[in-house]
């Protein structure tokens, strides 16, 4: 999952200065496995990601690392960068995978386990951007195993599924309703609006937002919006500002599925009753995304 690099501010207090050395909580050479080795040396690292070679810099903040390459990629999600958390001796990236620092042996920090788990989540907790939790698939696979959706006031109003300006609606191929394809379906409503010169799709505005320190924002498929609003808006662990949400899945080349938040049954399945709206009409957009 590609995410956004966060410039860090050295706060100058009064009367006393910090500045914070990147050498001084990551240094020396850290391993998961054969096919996985980074060695971190003043403010870059080089090294070996998927038994390819990688090379690039990196920022740290408090016990947040952030790796950014400029050679070489980390996986086809996120090509350029990746984010860590900083143990004595350990450092444990996004998945949950442990890396060991190079003749630190065997023993883990005093206090963590040998092989500490990967952090688990449940419905309704904060996720690592700053949003909400609303699916957990159980198992890590297809590279991502939790699904987040991005806090209430990154909630875009009246927007339209396409592109503004647009007259004539645009048939985009290839987008899905199920479960696991919002990202790509994102990306196929982007792109080809982008390809025209056009921009204010809901795609679009969801591919584009930031926040939390992660750029990797997608507009739901209907699959993904019907258990986002099962999970934590019908339960109240979420809020929604709108009552008709846009999902990235076309019904039609001149309609897209929609979920349908009103009466007091509060949802229609955009799924199980092919509730639909004209691409040019107005809903809002809730961005999620995969990690």
């Amino acid at each position: 999952m590609k995410k956004y690099i966060v410039l860090l501010v050295v706060i100058i207090l009064t009367g006393a200065s910090s500045a914070w050395a990147q050498s001084d909580a990551v240094s020396g050479t850290y391993i998961h496995d054969n096919n996985y080795i980074l060695d971190f040396s003043g403010n870059s690292f080089s090294g070996l990601w998927g038994g390819s070679a990688i090379s690039g810099t990196f920022t740290v903040f408090g016990n947040v690392l952030i790796i950014n390459a400029t050679s070489g990629i980390l996986s086809p999600n996120s090509p350029s960068s990746e984010r860590f958390t900083i143990s004595p001796n350990f450092i444990q990236d996004s998945f949950g995978d442990v890396w060991t620092r190079a003749g630190a042996g065997t023993t883990a920090p005093q206090g963590q386990a040998q092989n500490p788990a990967p952090l688990a989540y449940q419905i309704g907790d904060q996720g690592p951007a700053g949003g909400t939790i609303f699916y957990d698939k159980g198992s890590h696979s297809d590279g991502w195993r939790y699904l987040e959706v991005a806090p209430l006031s990154t909630e875009f109003q009246n927007v339209q599924w396409q592109a503004s300006g647009l007259t004539t609606s645009r048939d985009i191929l290839g987008t899905s309703n199920d479960l696991g394809t919002g990202m790509q379906n994102t990306r196929l409503i982007s792109n080809q609006y982008r390809a025209l010169g056009l921009s204010g799709s809901a795609a679009q505005l969801c591919d584009n937002l930031v926040h939390g320190g992660y750029d990797d924002w997608f507009l739901p498929s209907a699959e993904e919006f019907n258990l986002l609003w099962r999970n934590v808006g019908l339960t109240g662990l979420d809020v929604f500002l709108g009552s008709r949400f846009w999902t990235s899945s076309q019904a039609s080349p001149g309609y897209a599925l929609i979920g349908f938040l009103s009466g007091s049954d509060r949802f229609r399945d955009a799924v199980d009753m092919g509730y639909y709206h004209d691409k040019s009409s107005r809903a809002n957009a809730r961005a999620i995304r995969q990690f």
